[in-house]
Protein backbone atom coordinates (compact mmCIF):
# COMPACT_ATOMS: atom_id res chain seq x y z
CA UNK A 1 0.00 0.00 0.00
CA UNK A 2 1.24 3.47 -0.87
CA UNK A 3 2.12 5.85 1.95
CA UNK A 4 0.12 9.07 2.10
CA UNK A 5 1.93 12.39 1.84
CA UNK A 6 0.33 15.75 2.54
CA UNK A 7 2.00 18.89 1.14
CA UNK A 8 0.81 22.28 2.40
CA UNK A 9 0.98 25.36 0.19
CA UNK A 10 -0.42 23.24 -2.60
CA UNK A 11 -0.88 26.03 -5.13
CA UNK A 12 2.80 27.05 -5.08
CA UNK A 13 5.39 26.19 -7.71
CA UNK A 14 7.60 24.29 -5.26
CA UNK A 15 4.71 22.15 -3.99
CA UNK A 16 3.57 21.30 -7.53
CA UNK A 17 7.07 20.40 -8.73
CA UNK A 18 7.85 18.40 -5.60
CA UNK A 19 4.55 16.53 -5.68
CA UNK A 20 5.11 15.51 -9.30
CA UNK A 21 8.60 14.27 -8.45
CA UNK A 22 7.38 12.20 -5.50
CA UNK A 23 4.52 10.69 -7.53
CA UNK A 24 7.10 9.37 -10.01
CA UNK A 25 8.56 7.17 -7.29
CA UNK A 26 5.39 5.07 -7.37
CA UNK A 27 5.35 4.45 -3.61
CA UNK A 28 3.50 7.54 -2.41
CA UNK A 29 -0.04 8.86 -2.67
CA UNK A 30 0.55 12.63 -2.73
CA UNK A 31 -2.14 15.12 -1.70
CA UNK A 32 -2.12 18.86 -1.15
CA UNK A 33 -3.64 21.29 1.33
CA UNK A 34 -4.86 24.31 -0.60
CA UNK A 35 -7.41 27.07 -0.27
CA UNK A 36 -8.80 26.23 -3.72
CA UNK A 37 -9.60 22.78 -5.06
CA UNK A 38 -7.86 22.31 -8.42
CA UNK A 39 -7.83 18.51 -8.69
CA UNK A 40 -9.04 15.49 -6.77
CA UNK A 41 -5.62 15.47 -5.06
CA UNK A 42 -6.42 18.72 -3.21
CA UNK A 43 -7.92 18.96 0.24
CA UNK A 44 -9.41 22.34 1.09
CA UNK A 45 -8.16 24.09 4.20
CA UNK A 46 -8.40 27.60 5.58
CA UNK A 47 -6.11 28.05 8.58
CA UNK A 48 -7.55 31.49 9.38
CA UNK A 49 -10.93 30.00 10.25
CA UNK A 50 -9.50 26.63 11.29
CA UNK A 51 -11.24 24.64 8.57
CA UNK A 52 -9.74 21.52 7.03
CA UNK A 53 -11.32 18.76 4.96
CA UNK A 54 -11.99 15.97 7.49
CA UNK A 55 -10.52 13.43 5.04
CA UNK A 56 -7.15 15.22 4.88
CA UNK A 57 -5.30 14.11 8.00
CA UNK A 58 -6.40 10.47 8.54
CA UNK A 59 -3.92 7.99 7.09
CA UNK A 60 -1.15 10.55 6.62
CA UNK A 61 2.34 9.10 6.92
CA UNK A 62 4.48 12.09 5.94
CA UNK A 63 3.72 15.81 6.10
CA UNK A 64 5.66 18.45 4.11
CA UNK A 65 4.91 21.98 5.27
CA UNK A 66 5.54 24.59 2.55
CA UNK A 67 2.73 27.06 3.32
CA UNK A 68 3.61 30.68 4.04
CA UNK A 69 2.77 34.17 2.84
CA UNK A 70 5.34 35.62 0.44
CA UNK A 71 7.90 37.86 2.14
CA UNK A 72 8.54 39.86 -1.04
CA UNK A 73 5.12 40.96 -2.30
CA UNK A 74 4.11 43.64 0.22
CA UNK A 75 5.73 46.33 2.36
CA UNK A 76 6.55 45.03 5.82
CA UNK A 77 3.90 46.83 7.81
CA UNK A 78 3.06 45.52 11.28
CA UNK A 79 0.08 43.62 9.91
CA UNK A 80 2.09 42.09 7.04
CA UNK A 81 4.87 41.04 9.42
CA UNK A 82 2.27 39.36 11.61
CA UNK A 83 0.83 37.56 8.58
CA UNK A 84 4.29 36.38 7.50
CA UNK A 85 4.84 34.81 10.92
CA UNK A 86 1.36 33.37 11.52
CA UNK A 87 1.08 31.85 8.03
CA UNK A 88 4.13 29.74 8.88
CA UNK A 89 4.12 29.25 12.64
CA UNK A 90 0.40 29.10 13.46
CA UNK A 91 -0.27 26.68 10.61
CA UNK A 92 2.47 24.35 11.89
CA UNK A 93 1.05 24.60 15.41
CA UNK A 94 -2.41 23.72 14.11
CA UNK A 95 -1.10 20.76 12.11
CA UNK A 96 0.64 19.51 15.24
CA UNK A 97 -2.62 19.79 17.16
CA UNK A 98 -4.52 17.87 14.45
CA UNK A 99 -1.94 15.09 14.26
CA UNK A 100 -1.87 14.76 18.05
CA UNK A 101 -5.65 14.82 18.52
CA UNK A 102 -6.26 12.25 15.78
CA UNK A 103 -3.43 10.00 17.04
CA UNK A 104 -1.79 9.87 13.62
CA UNK A 105 1.48 7.85 13.65
CA UNK A 106 3.28 10.43 11.53
CA UNK A 107 6.70 9.18 10.42
CA UNK A 108 8.12 12.41 9.02
CA UNK A 109 7.51 16.15 9.29
CA UNK A 110 9.52 18.19 6.79
CA UNK A 111 9.22 21.96 6.97
CA UNK A 112 10.43 24.70 4.73
CA UNK A 113 12.51 27.36 6.41
CA UNK A 114 14.74 30.00 4.83
CA UNK A 115 18.29 31.29 4.81
CA UNK A 116 16.73 34.40 6.33
CA UNK A 117 17.51 32.45 9.51
CA UNK A 118 20.99 33.96 9.24
CA UNK A 119 19.68 37.52 8.90
CA UNK A 120 19.08 39.97 6.08
CA UNK A 121 21.80 42.50 6.92
CA UNK A 122 24.99 40.49 6.39
CA UNK A 123 27.33 40.63 3.43
CA UNK A 124 30.77 39.34 4.23
CA UNK A 125 29.91 36.58 6.71
CA UNK A 126 30.03 32.94 5.61
CA UNK A 127 27.45 30.89 7.50
CA UNK A 128 26.41 27.26 7.77
CA UNK A 129 23.95 25.21 9.81
CA UNK A 130 26.04 25.69 12.96
CA UNK A 131 25.56 29.48 12.81
CA UNK A 132 22.89 30.73 15.26
CA UNK A 133 19.81 32.66 14.18
CA UNK A 134 20.39 36.37 13.56
CA UNK A 135 18.56 38.92 15.69
CA UNK A 136 16.46 40.66 13.05
CA UNK A 137 12.96 40.19 11.61
CA UNK A 138 13.81 37.38 9.19
CA UNK A 139 15.98 35.61 11.74
CA UNK A 140 13.13 35.74 14.25
CA UNK A 141 10.59 34.46 11.71
CA UNK A 142 12.74 31.47 10.79
CA UNK A 143 13.64 30.64 14.37
CA UNK A 144 9.94 30.54 15.34
CA UNK A 145 9.11 28.61 12.15
CA UNK A 146 11.63 25.90 12.96
CA UNK A 147 10.61 25.77 16.62
CA UNK A 148 7.04 25.07 15.51
CA UNK A 149 8.31 22.23 13.29
CA UNK A 150 10.39 20.74 16.09
CA UNK A 151 7.26 20.21 18.18
CA UNK A 152 6.69 17.08 16.11
CA UNK A 153 9.65 15.47 17.84
CA UNK A 154 7.30 15.04 20.81
CA UNK A 155 5.21 12.73 18.61
CA UNK A 156 8.28 10.66 17.73
CA UNK A 157 8.23 11.97 14.17
CA UNK A 158 11.48 12.58 12.33
CA UNK A 159 11.80 16.34 11.72
CA UNK A 160 13.77 18.02 8.93
CA UNK A 161 13.85 21.77 8.28
CA UNK A 162 15.04 22.96 4.86
CA UNK A 163 16.51 26.47 4.88
CA UNK A 164 15.78 27.57 1.33
CA UNK A 165 17.85 30.12 -0.58
CA UNK A 166 16.78 32.17 -3.61
CA UNK A 167 14.92 29.65 -5.77
CA UNK A 168 15.56 29.93 -9.50
CA UNK A 169 12.88 28.86 -11.96
CA UNK A 170 11.27 30.49 -14.98
CA UNK A 171 7.63 30.92 -13.98
CA UNK A 172 8.08 32.98 -10.83
CA UNK A 173 10.38 34.09 -8.06
CA UNK A 174 13.50 36.20 -8.50
CA UNK A 175 14.12 35.41 -12.19
CA UNK A 176 10.57 36.29 -13.15
CA UNK A 177 10.78 39.64 -11.35
CA UNK A 178 14.13 40.41 -12.99
CA UNK A 179 12.85 39.47 -16.44
CA UNK A 180 9.78 41.70 -16.01
CA UNK A 181 12.00 44.79 -15.78
CA UNK A 182 14.37 43.84 -18.62
CA UNK A 183 12.74 45.44 -21.65
CA UNK A 184 15.78 47.64 -22.25
CA UNK A 185 18.31 45.30 -20.66
CA UNK A 186 19.54 44.36 -17.21
CA UNK A 187 21.15 46.47 -14.50
CA UNK A 188 22.57 45.42 -11.12
CA UNK A 189 21.06 46.46 -7.80
CA UNK A 190 23.13 48.91 -5.78
CA UNK A 191 26.82 48.13 -6.12
CA UNK A 192 25.98 44.60 -7.29
CA UNK A 193 28.30 43.04 -4.71
CA UNK A 194 25.62 41.63 -2.42
CA UNK A 195 25.86 37.80 -2.32
CA UNK A 196 23.00 35.62 -3.54
CA UNK A 197 22.80 32.11 -2.14
CA UNK A 198 20.61 30.43 -4.72
CA UNK A 199 19.18 27.02 -5.63
CA UNK A 200 17.72 25.61 -8.85
CA UNK A 201 14.15 24.37 -8.40
CA UNK A 202 15.19 20.90 -9.60
CA UNK A 203 17.85 20.61 -6.88
CA UNK A 204 15.50 22.01 -4.23
CA UNK A 205 12.92 19.33 -4.99
CA UNK A 206 15.68 16.71 -4.96
CA UNK A 207 16.69 17.92 -1.47
CA UNK A 208 13.12 17.54 -0.21
CA UNK A 209 12.94 14.09 -1.80
CA UNK A 210 16.21 13.08 -0.13
CA UNK A 211 14.89 14.43 3.19
CA UNK A 212 11.92 12.11 2.83
CA UNK A 213 13.76 8.99 1.69
CA UNK A 214 16.89 9.23 3.84
CA UNK A 215 15.75 8.42 7.36
CA UNK A 216 19.16 9.41 8.72
CA UNK A 217 18.49 13.05 7.85
CA UNK A 218 17.12 15.20 10.66
CA UNK A 219 17.48 18.78 11.80
CA UNK A 220 18.30 21.78 9.60
CA UNK A 221 19.84 21.74 6.11
CA UNK A 222 20.79 24.70 3.93
CA UNK A 223 19.21 24.31 0.50
CA UNK A 224 21.59 26.43 -1.56
CA UNK A 225 24.11 25.80 -4.31
CA UNK A 226 27.68 25.36 -3.05
CA UNK A 227 28.65 28.22 -5.40
CA UNK A 228 27.00 31.53 -4.48
CA UNK A 229 27.09 34.48 -6.87
CA UNK A 230 26.85 38.21 -6.34
CA UNK A 231 24.03 40.29 -7.79
CA UNK A 232 26.19 41.63 -10.60
CA UNK A 233 27.28 38.16 -11.70
CA UNK A 234 23.71 36.85 -11.72
CA UNK A 235 22.48 39.90 -13.63
CA UNK A 236 25.24 39.59 -16.24
CA UNK A 237 24.64 35.86 -16.64
CA UNK A 238 20.91 36.38 -17.06
CA UNK A 239 21.44 39.15 -19.62
CA UNK A 240 23.75 36.88 -21.62
CA UNK A 241 21.34 33.96 -21.41
CA UNK A 242 18.42 36.06 -22.70
CA UNK A 243 20.49 37.98 -25.26
CA UNK A 244 19.77 41.31 -23.60
CA UNK A 245 22.20 44.19 -22.96
CA UNK A 246 23.78 44.62 -19.55
CA UNK A 247 24.16 48.15 -18.23
CA UNK A 248 26.63 48.58 -15.39
CA UNK A 249 24.55 51.35 -13.81
CA UNK A 250 23.23 50.10 -10.51
CA UNK A 251 19.76 50.90 -9.21
CA UNK A 252 20.51 53.07 -6.14
CA UNK A 253 19.94 51.20 -2.89
CA UNK A 254 18.42 54.28 -1.23
CA UNK A 255 15.79 54.44 -3.98
CA UNK A 256 14.83 50.81 -3.39
CA UNK A 257 14.53 51.50 0.33
CA UNK A 258 12.10 54.31 -0.46
CA UNK A 259 10.06 52.12 -2.83
CA UNK A 260 10.16 48.82 -0.94
CA UNK A 261 10.63 49.92 2.64
CA UNK A 262 12.28 47.52 5.08
CA UNK A 263 11.95 44.55 2.71
CA UNK A 264 14.53 46.23 0.43
CA UNK A 265 17.14 44.24 2.37
CA UNK A 266 15.98 41.20 0.39
CA UNK A 267 17.67 42.66 -2.71
CA UNK A 268 20.22 45.14 -1.37
CA UNK A 269 21.83 42.76 1.13
CA UNK A 270 22.65 39.08 1.26
CA UNK A 271 24.53 36.34 3.02
CA UNK A 272 26.98 33.68 1.88
CA UNK A 273 25.45 30.37 2.92
CA UNK A 274 27.21 27.02 2.75
CA UNK A 275 25.23 23.76 2.32
CA UNK A 276 27.59 22.08 4.79
CA UNK A 277 25.32 19.29 6.01
CA UNK A 278 24.07 18.34 2.52
CA UNK A 279 27.64 18.01 1.29
CA UNK A 280 28.56 15.94 4.34
CA UNK A 281 25.61 13.67 3.52
CA UNK A 282 26.87 13.21 -0.04
CA UNK A 283 24.11 15.12 -1.81
CA UNK A 284 24.95 15.77 -5.48
CA UNK A 285 23.78 19.04 -7.01
CA UNK A 286 22.75 18.78 -10.65
CA UNK A 287 22.94 22.54 -11.15
CA UNK A 288 25.72 23.78 -8.88
CA UNK A 289 26.90 26.58 -11.21
CA UNK A 290 24.81 29.56 -12.23
CA UNK A 291 25.44 29.34 -15.99
CA UNK A 292 24.37 25.69 -16.07
CA UNK A 293 21.27 26.52 -14.02
CA UNK A 294 20.18 29.38 -16.27
CA UNK A 295 20.89 27.38 -19.43
CA UNK A 296 18.58 24.65 -18.18
CA UNK A 297 15.87 27.05 -17.03
CA UNK A 298 15.72 28.90 -20.35
CA UNK A 299 16.40 25.97 -22.65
Amino acid sequence: MKEKIIITGGSGHIASALGALLEQLGKYDVHYLSRNKRTEKDYIWDPEIRYIDPKAIPGTTHLIHLAGTSIADKRWTKSVKKEIITSRVNTANWLYQLIEEQHIPLKTFISASAIGYYGGCRREDIVNEDTPAYNDFMGTVCEQWEAAANQFLKLNSRVVTVRIGVVLFKQGGALHKMAQTSRWGFVPIGDGKQPISWIHLHDLCAIFKESLLNTHMQGAYNAVSPHFVDNQTLTQALAKQLNKPYWNIGIPAFLLRIILGERAILVTNGVIVEPKRLIENGFKFKYAHINDALANIYS
